[in-house]
């Protein structure tokens, strides 16, 4: 490169290493403070939600296994076909989905042929309370007929696993296996023992309504009993073909963090760890029994009615099956895409980002972060401020930013892509704002001055 003006070269250099290194502060005061719930949820989430939404929602993307997910929507068609809406659209069956019917879901899988059978189910139904409790036919433990045909079928055994959802201290299903003591009590006994049944946490975790991440583990009460996050366990079962490693899982999200409510909700150091990478908007059914593909390689969205219309469903044995309701506004929340999901495809969501990260959002290395940052600011700023000598300053500063902001976007998103690691391209940026506006402020103060003692 020649260089005609070396003194003009020399000044710009100054410049841009004062620049260069200012931008470097900032990016480890970033990384030093990323537990401070300003930084994490300014410098952290919403630059991680711009490149999400802006770029990386619309590409095919392949989790490391490339494990087949299908969730299973229980929406309107289903509804119409069982016979659970009265004229009105509303459902009869009260506020808990009848039981029964989740067993007749785990009876299809039971009777798929051995090369079709899931690695897991989850059932994103809540299973706190038994129906009973619901109505006038209470028993001790609120157990209905209803109730019963489900535990019977859970108590059956299995090659693969079925994830319950843990939201509440209590679970009907849980309690029975403790409290009754008879074949079927045995038999949920058996399976929980072998993590055929899997009591899951299904937290999700967000500020503002968004939900940005999923809560990794949940205790209740004093026992010391740990629920790990659906997204981690599916994630677990994949990786060690139906086993799971809670040391593992202990080691990438501290229990001392993730089972304390107040530090959960004001962040902490691992907390970014878990972060949901959105690729679906809200997909509206093109037919009633049309599967619908996501962004995310091998995820698909499949009208429940399948399950009442099928004698064996096309799936591997290394597939994991969700099922969730998504049917009028039910369970719903607004993602980082902007917009409204079902907490079953948000869960889907979860899942797959999981798999895709190994289990676990890393930050970029410290050291290379600074090499990038410094190199990209250096060249840029005093390339453009050489070559545009003459421009005004606003100008420079609008080239400058736009040139910063897509090189720094880039290379973060392909990090992401290829290494599975976070790299904020955007707090070095707003000390460019900032050491910028401070420059063309002061210049175009300097010309009124002149013009004025010129006056």
């Amino acid at each position: 490169m020649h260089i005609k003006d070396k003194a003009l070269w020399i000044k710009y250099a100054k410049q841009s290493l004062i620049e260069s290194s200012i931008a470097l502060l900032l990016f480890w005061i970033l990384y030093a403070g990323h537990k401070v719930e300003l930084v994490r949820s300014i410098a952290g989430d919403t630059a991680f939600s711009q490149m999400n939404s802006l770029l990386f929602a619309s590409l095919k993307t392949t989790d490391r296994w490339d494990t087949p997910v299908v969730l299973y929507k229980v929406d309107k068609g289903y509804f119409q076909d069982a016979k659970l809406l009265d004229e009105y659209n509303n459902t009869t069956y009260g506020n808990l989905f009848p039981r029964s019917k989740i067993a007749g879901f785990i009876e299809k899988l039971d009777n798929q042929s051995p090369s079709r059978e899931p690695l897991a189910f989850f059932i994103d139904f809540d299973m706190s309370d038994g129906s009973a409790s619901y109505d006038n036919n209470s028993t001790a433990n609120h157990i209905s007929a209803d109730d019963m045909v489900l535990l019977k079928r859970l108590a059956m055994e299995r090659s693969y696993a079925i994830l319950i959802p843990k939201n509440t201290p209590n679970n009907f299903i849980e309690s029975y296996a403790t409290n009754y003591h008879n074949a079927i009590s045995t038999g949920l006994k058996r399976n929980i023992s072998k993590n055929k049944i899997i009591f899951v946490g299904v937290d999700l975790l967000g500020s503002d309504t968004i939900i940005y991440r999923y809560n990794p583990m949940t205790k209740y009460n004093n026992s010391d009993q740990v629920y790990y996050n659906i997204a981690l366990v599916g994630w677990q079962l994949r990786k060690y073909n139906g086993e799971l490693n809670t040391t593992e899982l202990d080691e990438i999200y501290n229990p001392d963090i993730f089972l304390d409510k107040v530090q959960v909700q004001k962040g902490g150091a691992a907390l970014f760890r878990s972060n949901i990478l959105y690729k679906d908007v809200v997909l509206e059914d093109e037919g009633r029994l049309k599967e619908l593909h996501s962004n995310w390689n091998n995820l698909k969205y499949i009208s429940a009615l399948k399950l009442l219309k099928e004698s064996e469903l096309d799936i591997s044995n290394n597939t994991i099956v969700m099922i969730g309701i998504d049917y009028q506004k039910r369970d719903i929340h607004n993602s980082t895409l902007g917009k409204m999901q079902s907490g079953a495809m948000i869960h889907a969501q979860s899942l797959k980002t999981v798999l895709f990260l190994d289990g676990k959002l890393e930050h970029f290395n410290l050291f290379l972060g600074f090499i990038i940052i410094f190199i990209v600011f250096f060249t840029v700023t005093i390339l453009v401020r050489y070559y545009l000598n003459s421009y005004p300053e606003w100008v420079k500063f609008i080239i400058e930013l736009i040139t910063l902001t897509l090189i720094l976007f880039g290379i973060s998103m392909t990090i992401l892509l290829l290494y599975h690691q976070w790299f904020n391209w955007f707090m070095p940026i707003v000390i460019f704002y900032i050491y910028d506006t401070v420059i063309i402020a002061r210049e175009y103060f300097a010309k009124k001055q002149t013009q004025g003692e010129t006056k």
